[in-house]
């Protein structure tokens, strides 16, 4: 015996109350910018100080990333604009994200820039 079934309206249809959502979610927000309202120092008086704030675990392939922890003191020898710093901490030299640390103030690099 045929047994009757009903189909939502919703389906195959363009509905009124039918709402898409885009995939993916929301927008993506700005990209990331320094934590100072000031603009970057030049390093040609030298290196500056930066405090890291994010831990960082490097590729164990990438042989010239430094591993971070927060809280670490970091002299910053390199500002690229694509946003790889480089710099040393623990005695080792190479390169890091300028996300992952806040620049101190370069007359007392204990404090932290505000």
């Amino acid at each position: 015996r045929p047994v009757s079934t009903s189909v939502p309206s919703q389906i195959g249809g363009n509905q009124e109350n039918s709402h898409l959502q885009p995939l993916g979610g929301t927008e993506p927000g700005p990209y990331a910018q320094p934590s100072i309202n000031t603009p970057l120092p030049n390093l040609q008086n030298g290196p500056i100080y930066a405090r890291v704030i994010q831990k960082r675990v490097p590729n164990a392939y990438d042989k010239t990333a430094l591993a971070l922890e927060v809280g670490d003191l970091v002299k910053v020898t390199k500002i690229n604009v694509s946003g790889q710093w480089e710099g040393e901490c623990n005695s080792k030299c190479g390169h890091f994200p300028f996300t992952h640390v806040r620049l101190l103030d370069q007359q007392n690099p204990e404090e932290d820039f505000s």
